[in-house]
């Protein structure tokens, strides 16, 4: 029987060791929350958390409000829980939600989507294939790490062919593989998130341009970038594909990887209910 949502006591912020508490308990969903508990990212993020009394029961809700990458909401655990925690908390105005099933009613209750839900799969390589895609793979000669002084190509090849905004802030951060064609790069992909706490990254951005697609570079960057994070030590290597692109999973699949969750994913614009509190800012603090 599910619980009384005044059964469940909301924290607006966990503290940290509280937060990793629950999200390591799904660090393939949780890899983005995770990599946000740390600095500098943990000064825009908020991490509400539900409990029941007596219980083993938590949920635990990532609130992103960061000036580059925008504002996030992905929620963790309990039903009941999130409910309680959607109920007590300021929500931001304009989110990227990424939602697993089960939530995605609660949700709905508090946002409309800016355009259309759309799904995408959140995959990972097992350490298992990581090693036996370390032993099988040859680099290829054209892909090559990227470092700072290839930044303005990777801006531009970015600015060109991708619909995802490129940040050159948070490049320091990342670690990015590429194939050059003279001057200009035709294909790269990179990480999103690196977690050196956690053990963690989320792989992103891979992408080849329109005349060099078939060609393998894709499947090359991507097999690379396992190659160097699990020979740094990043046990849990993931990424988000959306549903739709079958040529990329079959890429994935082959390397390794495996589908572990299945999610919702727009832009969403609050449409507060009746019950809900008024939104006010969170200064992250």
């Amino acid at each position: 029987m599910a619980q009384s949502l005044n059964s469940w006591h909301v924290s607006q912020d966990a503290r940290d060791d509280e937060a990793a508490d629950i999200l390591l308990r799904d660090p393939i969903w949780n890899s983005f929350a995770l990599a946000d508990l740390e600095h500098p990212l943990r000064n825009y993020s908020q991490f509400p958390m539900a409990w029941l009394e007596g219980s083993s029961e938590r949920a635990i809700c990532l609130i992103l409000r960061h000036p580059i990458i925008g504002e996030v909401i992905s929620p963790s655990g309990s039903e009941e829980g999130i409910a309680a925690i959607l109920k007590q908390i300021d929500l931001p105005e304009h989110p990227l939600l990424q939602v697993q099933k089960r939530h995605f009613p609660l949700l709905q209750h508090y946002y409309r989507p800016e355009t259309n839900w759309r799904s995408m799969f959140r995959m990972a390589i097992p350490p298992s294939s990581q090693q036996a895609l370390i032993q099988t793979f040859t680099p290829s000669s054209p892909v090559r790490q990227l470092g700072m002084a290839d930044l303005p190509a990777l801006k531009r090849f970015y600015d060109l062919y991708s619909e995802n905004p490129f940040s050159t802030d948070l490049f320091a951060r990342a670690l990015f593989f590429g194939v050059y064609d003279g001057q200009e790069l035709i294909a790269a992909g990179g990480t999103r998130v690196l977690s050196q706490t956690y053990h963690l990254a989320v792989l992103g951005y891979v992408l080849t341009a329109p005349q060099a697609r078939r060609q393998g570079f894709a499947t090359a960057i991507t097999a690379s970038l396992v190659a160097k994070l699990s020979a740094q030590g990043f046990s849990t290597i993931a990424l988000n594909v959306f549903a739709d692109n079958s040529p990329a999973i079959r890429i994935y699949q082959r390397l390794g990887f495996q589908s572990h969750h299945r999610l919702s994913t727009s832009k969403g614009i609050l449409v507060l209910p009746l019950d809900a509190p008024t939104p006010s800012c969170y200064n992250g603090q």
